[in-house]
Protein backbone atom coordinates (compact mmCIF):
# COMPACT_ATOMS: atom_id res chain seq x y z
CA UNK A 1 0.00 0.00 0.00
CA UNK A 2 1.35 3.41 -0.98
CA UNK A 3 1.05 6.41 1.29
CA UNK A 4 1.84 9.83 -0.05
CA UNK A 5 2.78 12.59 2.30
CA UNK A 6 2.03 16.27 2.70
CA UNK A 7 3.94 18.84 4.70
CA UNK A 8 1.67 20.75 7.05
CA UNK A 9 3.63 24.01 6.99
CA UNK A 10 0.63 26.32 6.69
CA UNK A 11 0.90 26.42 2.90
CA UNK A 12 -1.41 28.83 1.09
CA UNK A 13 -2.05 28.92 -2.67
CA UNK A 14 -2.01 32.71 -2.73
CA UNK A 15 1.26 33.34 -0.91
CA UNK A 16 4.98 33.86 -0.83
CA UNK A 17 7.32 32.42 1.78
CA UNK A 18 9.64 34.77 3.66
CA UNK A 19 12.89 33.08 4.66
CA UNK A 20 15.24 34.33 7.39
CA UNK A 21 18.35 34.48 5.13
CA UNK A 22 19.94 37.65 3.78
CA UNK A 23 20.52 41.12 5.23
CA UNK A 24 17.37 42.88 6.41
CA UNK A 25 15.91 45.39 3.91
CA UNK A 26 12.30 46.03 4.85
CA UNK A 27 11.64 48.39 1.94
CA UNK A 28 12.81 45.79 -0.56
CA UNK A 29 10.78 43.04 1.14
CA UNK A 30 7.68 45.24 1.07
CA UNK A 31 8.18 45.98 -2.63
CA UNK A 32 8.74 42.31 -3.49
CA UNK A 33 5.59 41.23 -1.63
CA UNK A 34 3.43 43.85 -3.33
CA UNK A 35 4.84 42.95 -6.76
CA UNK A 36 4.05 39.28 -6.10
CA UNK A 37 0.33 40.21 -5.90
CA UNK A 38 -0.47 37.80 -3.09
CA UNK A 39 -2.84 37.99 -0.15
CA UNK A 40 -0.70 35.99 2.29
CA UNK A 41 2.92 35.92 3.45
CA UNK A 42 4.15 32.81 5.23
CA UNK A 43 7.26 33.48 7.26
CA UNK A 44 9.95 31.36 8.86
CA UNK A 45 9.83 30.83 12.61
CA UNK A 46 13.37 32.27 12.71
CA UNK A 47 12.37 35.76 11.55
CA UNK A 48 12.31 38.26 14.46
CA UNK A 49 8.88 39.40 15.64
CA UNK A 50 9.89 43.05 15.30
CA UNK A 51 10.46 42.57 11.57
CA UNK A 52 7.04 41.01 11.07
CA UNK A 53 5.29 43.66 13.17
CA UNK A 54 6.89 46.39 11.07
CA UNK A 55 5.90 44.68 7.81
CA UNK A 56 2.33 44.16 9.01
CA UNK A 57 2.02 47.89 9.68
CA UNK A 58 3.41 48.83 6.27
CA UNK A 59 1.33 46.29 4.29
CA UNK A 60 -1.94 46.00 6.26
CA UNK A 61 -3.82 44.44 3.36
CA UNK A 62 -1.60 41.33 3.44
CA UNK A 63 -2.06 38.51 5.96
CA UNK A 64 1.09 37.28 7.73
CA UNK A 65 1.22 33.73 9.09
CA UNK A 66 4.11 32.05 10.87
CA UNK A 67 4.95 28.77 9.16
CA UNK A 68 4.50 25.68 11.26
CA UNK A 69 7.28 23.21 11.78
CA UNK A 70 7.00 20.54 9.11
CA UNK A 71 4.86 17.54 9.97
CA UNK A 72 4.05 14.54 7.82
CA UNK A 73 0.68 12.90 7.65
CA UNK A 74 -1.09 10.40 5.43
CA UNK A 75 -2.92 12.16 2.64
CA UNK A 76 -3.74 9.99 -0.37
CA UNK A 77 -3.17 6.72 -2.19
CA UNK A 78 -2.73 8.12 -5.69
CA UNK A 79 0.21 7.46 -7.98
CA UNK A 80 0.56 10.99 -9.34
CA UNK A 81 1.00 14.31 -7.65
CA UNK A 82 2.40 17.78 -8.14
CA UNK A 83 5.33 19.15 -6.24
CA UNK A 84 4.40 22.81 -5.85
CA UNK A 85 6.39 25.74 -4.54
CA UNK A 86 5.37 29.36 -4.33
CA UNK A 87 8.19 31.96 -4.46
CA UNK A 88 10.60 32.20 -1.53
CA UNK A 89 11.92 35.64 -0.58
CA UNK A 90 14.85 36.36 1.73
CA UNK A 91 15.21 39.32 4.09
CA UNK A 92 16.83 41.43 1.39
CA UNK A 93 13.69 41.12 -0.77
CA UNK A 94 15.36 38.85 -3.30
CA UNK A 95 13.48 35.90 -4.80
CA UNK A 96 15.69 32.97 -3.89
CA UNK A 97 13.39 30.25 -5.26
CA UNK A 98 10.86 30.77 -8.06
CA UNK A 99 7.34 29.39 -8.30
CA UNK A 100 7.06 26.02 -9.94
CA UNK A 101 4.58 23.18 -10.30
CA UNK A 102 6.28 19.94 -11.26
CA UNK A 103 4.32 16.79 -11.97
CA UNK A 104 5.61 13.72 -10.15
CA UNK A 105 4.84 10.10 -10.91
CA UNK A 106 5.83 7.99 -7.95
CA UNK A 107 6.61 4.31 -7.77
CA UNK A 108 4.12 2.16 -5.95
CA UNK A 109 6.05 1.82 -2.73
CA UNK A 110 6.36 3.74 0.51
CA UNK A 111 10.11 4.31 0.04
CA UNK A 112 9.61 6.62 -2.94
CA UNK A 113 6.94 8.54 -1.03
CA UNK A 114 9.28 8.96 1.92
CA UNK A 115 12.01 10.34 -0.36
CA UNK A 116 9.64 12.96 -1.72
CA UNK A 117 8.60 13.85 1.82
CA UNK A 118 12.22 14.18 2.97
CA UNK A 119 13.04 16.46 0.02
CA UNK A 120 10.03 18.64 0.72
CA UNK A 121 10.81 18.94 4.42
CA UNK A 122 14.17 20.52 3.63
CA UNK A 123 12.53 23.41 1.79
CA UNK A 124 9.98 25.56 3.65
CA UNK A 125 7.36 26.94 1.31
CA UNK A 126 7.05 23.74 -0.65
CA UNK A 127 4.24 21.24 -0.66
CA UNK A 128 3.01 18.24 -2.60
CA UNK A 129 -0.46 18.63 -4.06
CA UNK A 130 -2.73 15.73 -4.95
CA UNK A 131 -5.38 17.36 -7.13
CA UNK A 132 -5.57 18.31 -10.80
CA UNK A 133 -3.10 15.72 -12.01
CA UNK A 134 -5.29 15.04 -15.04
CA UNK A 135 -7.67 17.08 -17.20
CA UNK A 136 -11.21 17.27 -15.88
CA UNK A 137 -13.25 14.30 -17.06
CA UNK A 138 -16.18 16.49 -18.10
CA UNK A 139 -13.94 18.32 -20.59
CA UNK A 140 -12.41 15.09 -21.88
CA UNK A 141 -15.86 13.61 -22.49
CA UNK A 142 -17.33 16.82 -23.89
CA UNK A 143 -14.57 17.07 -26.49
CA UNK A 144 -15.69 13.68 -27.76
CA UNK A 145 -19.09 15.23 -28.50
CA UNK A 146 -18.14 18.49 -30.21
CA UNK A 147 -16.44 19.38 -33.51
CA UNK A 148 -14.91 22.81 -34.06
CA UNK A 149 -15.13 24.28 -37.54
CA UNK A 150 -13.34 27.56 -36.85
CA UNK A 151 -11.04 29.04 -34.20
CA UNK A 152 -12.90 29.83 -31.00
CA UNK A 153 -12.44 31.80 -27.79
CA UNK A 154 -12.20 29.64 -24.66
CA UNK A 155 -12.31 30.65 -20.98
CA UNK A 156 -11.26 28.61 -17.96
CA UNK A 157 -11.90 29.85 -14.44
CA UNK A 158 -10.11 28.54 -12.36
CA UNK A 159 -7.19 26.74 -14.01
CA UNK A 160 -5.24 25.28 -11.07
CA UNK A 161 -1.99 24.09 -12.73
CA UNK A 162 -3.30 23.99 -16.28
CA UNK A 163 -3.97 20.29 -16.94
CA UNK A 164 -7.44 20.92 -18.38
CA UNK A 165 -6.34 24.17 -20.01
CA UNK A 166 -3.54 22.41 -21.91
CA UNK A 167 -5.84 19.53 -22.86
CA UNK A 168 -8.37 21.93 -24.38
CA UNK A 169 -5.69 23.96 -26.15
CA UNK A 170 -4.30 20.87 -27.86
CA UNK A 171 -7.72 20.14 -29.35
CA UNK A 172 -8.79 23.57 -30.55
CA UNK A 173 -8.23 24.93 -34.08
CA UNK A 174 -5.08 26.98 -34.47
CA UNK A 175 -5.71 30.68 -34.06
CA UNK A 176 -8.07 30.16 -31.11
CA UNK A 177 -7.85 32.44 -28.08
CA UNK A 178 -7.67 30.99 -24.57
CA UNK A 179 -8.21 32.86 -21.32
CA UNK A 180 -6.97 31.29 -18.07
CA UNK A 181 -8.01 32.78 -14.71
CA UNK A 182 -6.51 31.86 -11.33
CA UNK A 183 -4.22 33.11 -8.55
CA UNK A 184 -1.31 35.11 -9.99
CA UNK A 185 1.17 32.43 -8.93
CA UNK A 186 -0.70 29.60 -10.63
CA UNK A 187 -1.89 31.28 -13.79
CA UNK A 188 1.53 32.75 -14.55
CA UNK A 189 3.35 29.63 -13.45
CA UNK A 190 1.75 26.76 -15.31
CA UNK A 191 3.64 25.93 -18.50
CA UNK A 192 2.40 25.94 -22.10
CA UNK A 193 4.28 24.36 -24.99
CA UNK A 194 6.21 26.50 -27.47
CA UNK A 195 3.74 25.40 -30.16
CA UNK A 196 0.77 26.55 -28.08
CA UNK A 197 2.37 29.93 -27.38
CA UNK A 198 3.05 30.31 -31.11
CA UNK A 199 -0.21 29.00 -32.61
CA UNK A 200 -2.74 30.28 -30.05
CA UNK A 201 -3.44 33.52 -28.23
CA UNK A 202 -2.91 32.74 -24.54
CA UNK A 203 -4.26 35.24 -22.00
CA UNK A 204 -3.35 34.77 -18.32
CA UNK A 205 -5.63 36.67 -15.92
CA UNK A 206 -4.47 36.70 -12.29
CA UNK A 207 -6.12 37.64 -9.03
CA UNK A 208 -5.39 37.51 -5.31
CA UNK A 209 -7.60 36.52 -2.39
CA UNK A 210 -9.85 33.46 -2.21
CA UNK A 211 -12.79 35.25 -3.87
CA UNK A 212 -10.69 37.41 -6.19
CA UNK A 213 -11.86 35.52 -9.27
CA UNK A 214 -15.19 37.36 -9.01
CA UNK A 215 -13.61 40.78 -9.41
CA UNK A 216 -11.24 39.44 -12.07
CA UNK A 217 -14.09 38.07 -14.19
CA UNK A 218 -16.25 41.16 -13.77
CA UNK A 219 -13.35 43.42 -14.75
CA UNK A 220 -12.42 41.23 -17.74
CA UNK A 221 -15.96 41.32 -19.15
CA UNK A 222 -16.65 44.98 -18.35
CA UNK A 223 -13.33 46.18 -19.76
CA UNK A 224 -13.77 44.24 -23.03
CA UNK A 225 -17.30 44.92 -24.33
CA UNK A 226 -16.67 42.89 -27.51
CA UNK A 227 -15.34 39.85 -25.65
CA UNK A 228 -17.30 36.67 -26.33
CA UNK A 229 -16.59 33.11 -25.21
CA UNK A 230 -17.64 30.26 -27.44
CA UNK A 231 -16.88 27.84 -24.61
CA UNK A 232 -16.39 28.55 -20.90
CA UNK A 233 -15.37 26.11 -18.17
CA UNK A 234 -16.11 27.31 -14.63
CA UNK A 235 -14.47 25.22 -11.89
CA UNK A 236 -16.66 26.46 -9.08
CA UNK A 237 -15.79 27.32 -5.52
CA UNK A 238 -17.41 24.62 -3.39
CA UNK A 239 -18.11 26.86 -0.40
CA UNK A 240 -19.24 30.19 -1.86
CA UNK A 241 -22.57 31.39 -3.18
CA UNK A 242 -21.04 34.57 -4.59
CA UNK A 243 -22.25 34.29 -8.18
CA UNK A 244 -20.57 37.32 -9.74
CA UNK A 245 -17.99 35.37 -11.75
CA UNK A 246 -20.48 32.86 -13.13
CA UNK A 247 -22.99 35.62 -13.85
CA UNK A 248 -20.37 37.55 -15.85
CA UNK A 249 -19.41 34.39 -17.74
CA UNK A 250 -23.01 33.50 -18.58
CA UNK A 251 -23.63 36.93 -20.15
CA UNK A 252 -20.97 36.48 -22.82
CA UNK A 253 -20.78 32.73 -23.48
CA UNK A 254 -22.41 30.26 -25.86
CA UNK A 255 -21.56 27.12 -23.88
CA UNK A 256 -20.98 27.16 -20.11
CA UNK A 257 -19.76 24.08 -18.27
CA UNK A 258 -20.09 24.39 -14.50
CA UNK A 259 -17.95 21.89 -12.62
CA UNK A 260 -18.70 20.58 -9.10
CA UNK A 261 -22.41 21.29 -9.45
CA UNK A 262 -23.08 18.55 -6.89
CA UNK A 263 -22.33 21.06 -4.13
CA UNK A 264 -25.41 22.87 -2.83
CA UNK A 265 -23.76 26.28 -3.14
CA UNK A 266 -22.96 25.70 -6.82
CA UNK A 267 -26.40 24.30 -7.60
CA UNK A 268 -27.96 27.37 -6.01
CA UNK A 269 -25.86 29.66 -8.20
CA UNK A 270 -26.83 27.75 -11.34
CA UNK A 271 -30.51 28.00 -10.53
CA UNK A 272 -30.24 31.70 -9.79
CA UNK A 273 -28.40 32.50 -13.02
CA UNK A 274 -29.72 30.00 -15.56
CA UNK A 275 -33.21 29.47 -14.12
CA UNK A 276 -34.99 26.61 -15.87
CA UNK A 277 -32.69 26.55 -18.91
CA UNK A 278 -32.01 22.94 -19.93
CA UNK A 279 -28.62 21.40 -19.18
CA UNK A 280 -26.84 18.10 -19.59
CA UNK A 281 -25.62 16.51 -16.39
CA UNK A 282 -22.17 14.94 -16.43
CA UNK A 283 -20.97 12.63 -13.67
CA UNK A 284 -22.31 9.89 -11.46
CA UNK A 285 -22.68 8.79 -7.87
CA UNK A 286 -19.49 6.73 -8.10
CA UNK A 287 -17.29 9.78 -8.68
CA UNK A 288 -19.49 12.04 -6.53
CA UNK A 289 -18.64 14.88 -8.90
CA UNK A 290 -21.21 16.43 -11.19
CA UNK A 291 -21.00 19.07 -13.89
CA UNK A 292 -23.75 20.96 -15.68
CA UNK A 293 -23.37 21.69 -19.40
CA UNK A 294 -25.47 24.63 -20.60
CA UNK A 295 -25.85 25.25 -24.34
CA UNK A 296 -27.01 28.88 -24.33
CA UNK A 297 -26.54 29.86 -27.99
CA UNK A 298 -25.86 28.13 -31.29
CA UNK A 299 -22.87 28.99 -33.44
CA UNK A 300 -21.37 28.19 -36.81
CA UNK A 301 -17.98 27.67 -35.15
CA UNK A 302 -18.85 24.33 -33.58
CA UNK A 303 -21.20 21.43 -33.99
CA UNK A 304 -22.37 18.86 -31.47
CA UNK A 305 -22.26 15.28 -32.69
Amino acid sequence: MLYYWQINNNYEDDSVFLDHTGLLNEDAIRKAIIESQVSTVLYSKDIPNDTIISLKKSIPEVIFKRSYDPRIYVRSLREECYEVQNPVLNLSGKVTEEFYAKKQKLKNDSVSAEKIAETTMLHPGKRILWSCCNPSSVMVDFFEEITFKKPITYLECCTQFGETFRYVCNRLPKGSSLYGVDFWQKVKGFPMSDEAERDYKIHRIGFKGDLGYNEAMEKLVQSNPDLHFDLAFYDANHKSRDDRALRAIAKVSDIVIVHDANFEEVTTMCRGIFGDKPFKLHGNELTEAYSRIYILNKSDKWQLR
